[in-house]
């Protein structure tokens, strides 16, 4: 039988971050078709697999709730102080289910986005290609060589 490490409460969602921590099925599934998989080959997805340990799913999940515990005003002075400066925003065509893009350029006078063509939550993995070509350029072009 399952016993959570963490107490089980809705902020926490403890129960599901050990369960994942101890049988990996977070990464299993995104390494699948549906997510970074979809690209890669068979020896690729068990290199994925094999660099998502248990302490790294600990890390991950740690980091998860310390983003649904945020402090939303900071965060709003943060992007208030930041949004001058130049953004590159890249998304999958599938991959922006809650519509940041729109809100990102409605926040940032100096916005260059791309929008992955079929590309989910992984727009690095579906079309790497373009996503780098995309950042060198964009970084070139607002940083300097």
């Amino acid at each position: 039988m399952f016993v959570p490490a963490e107490p089980v409460d809705a902020q926490t969602g403890g129960d599901g971050d050990e369960l994942d921590a101890a049988t990996g099925w977070l990464p299993r599934m995104t390494s699948t078709r549906s997510g970074v998989g979809r690209n890669l080959d068979r020896s690729g997805r068990r290199t994925f697999l094999r660099v998502m340990t248990r302490r790294g799913r600990r890390s991950f999940h740690r980091y998860m709730r310390s983003v649904r515990t945020h402090d939303s005003a900071t965060i709003e002075a943060t992007v208030e102080r930041l949004a001058h400066l130049p953004l590159l925003t890249i998304f999958g065509a599938r991959g922006d289910p809650l519509r940041f893009q729109p809100k990102w350029a409605a926040r940032f006078a100096d916005i260059t986005q791309l929008e992955v063509p079929k590309g989910g939550h992984f727009p690095m993995c579906d079309d790497p290609d373009l996503v780098a070509e995309t950042l060198t350029t964009w970084h070139r072009m607002t940083v300097g060589a």
